[in-house]
């Protein structure tokens, strides 16, 4: 990732939207102490049992200082592999009005591309862009 520049390369993006007077959504994937909210029906889940990791409330669910929210922005936490599972994310988005997304984040091959592909299940348009995957937004049920 440093090699890359991910960290301040999402710390760019995030700046732009806020200053676009966009939201920023931070969706943290945590399960409870002793993990009894975490289906275990794929290999991802079963490496986070073995490792009892990404557990709510400890250091390793939070956001690295570099890019933690600031007031203002959302803070969502699940514990399914898509952004949109099992929270309001999608209300937010409709009430705000808002059509377009822009997702990034670290595991793009798992959270990012399901978030993404979860986006264009609800009958949206998806754009790809390096890191940063952008998706269009259905703006009715």
């Amino acid at each position: 990732m440093e090699e890359a520049g991910v960290i301040p390369r999402t710390a760019r993006v995030l700046e732009a939207a806020r200053a676009a007077g966009s939201p920023v959504i931070y969706v943290n994937v945590c399960f409870w102490p002793g993990h009894t909210d975490l289906v275990r029906n794929n290999a991802l889940f079963n490496t986070v049992w073995e490792k009892k990791g990404f557990v709510r409330g400890t250091r390793g669910v939070e956001v690295i200082p570099e890019l933690a929210p600031r007031a203002g922005d959302y803070v969502i936490e699940h514990s399914r592999i898509s952004a949109f599972h099992g929270n309001d994310i999608l209300m937010i988005l409709r009430a705000r009005g808002i059509e377009t997304v822009a997702v990034t984040g670290v595991a793009t091959n798992v959270a990012i591309d399901h978030t993404v592909r979860d986006a264009a299940d609800r009958k949206s348009t998806r754009l790809n862009s390096s890191h940063v995957k952008r998706s269009r937004m259905p703006s009715s049920a």
